[in-house]
């Protein structure tokens, strides 16, 4: 699996938590973006999102069109990250 998080602060959380979950590869780039890491993700079956961004089916589906699989995951006003 394929996390993408833009933030650098929750990004430190999703690698410290990728060390924990071999199967979870992170991303640290802006999803909005994916020209710049779809070098790094091979063509997929499946893309979820969960973002809090009012342009979410937009970002989905400049992914859909890159074939990168993409967990993006809200984060809370705290700033902390929450792992699936």
């Amino acid at each position: 699996m394929y996390a993408v998080e833009f933030s650098h602060r929750s990004g430190r959380d999703l690698v410290n938590m990728a060390k924990q979950r071999p199967n979870v590869i992170p991303i640290i780039e802006d999803a909005r973006h994916p020209q710049k890491y779809r070098m790094l993700v091979p063509m997929v079956d499946v893309i979820f999102a969960d973002v809090a961004q009012p342009d979410q089916a937009r970002i989905v589906g400049l992914n859909a069109q890159v074939r990168v699989t993409l967990l993006m995951r809200s984060t809370p006003t705290s700033g902390a990250y929450q792992p699936t």
